[in-house]
């Protein structure tokens, strides 16, 4: 039907949803995820978008102490268990064993709850059309503070993603911004993630893939929402209010 986005199963493909934050800004005993937003946990508003995106496998990352999010989730999801918090990357690497042989993954944040099917399902094609090794979903905001900023060169290529914490003057007058949900080709993504060095504080970030992609010369995609407010990123419950506001 004009109009209708078709979201076919992707059985070759598996969404992974890194919920093993913390959470301490939210000054709550709640885990952050499970903190709803209009009636709906927001981790299992992420486990809705990629089933609605036809995501038949759908790993959840959660840390150790994590029987909430379970009893919550049920058996509609996998569980892989990141023992310490050190990381993106590291959380992502602990999945890897319930996603072998799957070929491309989408990754996604269990506190960036408004992602839309349609978007995944757009990001996850443009990866496959590109024969990208790494594309993610950016945005353009007039209020970009607490974004990692995207870095391109001369001829409009990702070279890396600088986090607001490390950016100068310069950089925080970049508009375009990281939501922190990617499509990766496995192949690429396991060896390389293995190499990443971990920062100062013994964390490993998958933002550092980006900038490791394009001294390797790799094919890296970008994709827009539909509508910026899709990456809204819930740390605060200022954050959580305005994610309420918007959906």
């Amino acid at each position: 039907m004009p109009g209708v986005l078709c979201l076919m199963p992707m059985v070759s493909h598996a969404a992974v949803i890194l919920a093993a934050g913390q959470g301490t800004r939210m000054r709550s005993n709640t885990p952050k995820i499970l903190h709803p937003i209009c009636g709906r946990e927001m981790v299992g508003l992420v486990v809705d978008c990629a089933g609605t995106a036809g995501f038949v496998q759908v790993v959840v990352v959660v840390g150790v102490d994590a029987q909430p999010v379970r009893d919550v989730l049920k058996d509609r999801v996998e569980y892989a268990v990141q023992p310490e918090p050190l990381g993106s990357g590291d959380a992502l690497l602990n999945s890897r064993s319930l996603v072998d042989g799957v070929d491309h993954i989408a990754v996604l944040s269990g506190d960036v709850p408004l992602v839309r099917a349609e978007t995944l399902q757009m990001m996850m094609q443009h990866h496959l059309q590109e024969d990208a090794d790494v594309t993610w979903l950016t945005s353009t905001g007039d209020d970009p503070c607490g974004f990692g900023r995207v870095i391109r060169d001369d001829h409009g290529k990702v070279t890396e993603i600088i986090e607001d914490q490390d950016a100068n003057d310069d950089v925080k007058n970049i508009r375009e911004i990281n939501s922190g949900v990617y499509c990766f080709r496995t192949s690429w993504l396991w060896t390389n993630l293995d190499e990443i060095s971990p920062s100062d504080s013994g964390e490993v970030y998958l933002t550092d893939l980006v900038s490791l992609a394009y001294r390797q010369q790799l094919i890296i995609g970008s994709v827009n929402p539909i509508s910026s407010e899709e990456i809204i990123g819930v740390n605060t419950r200022l954050q959580l209010a305005r994610a309420e506001d918007v959906l």
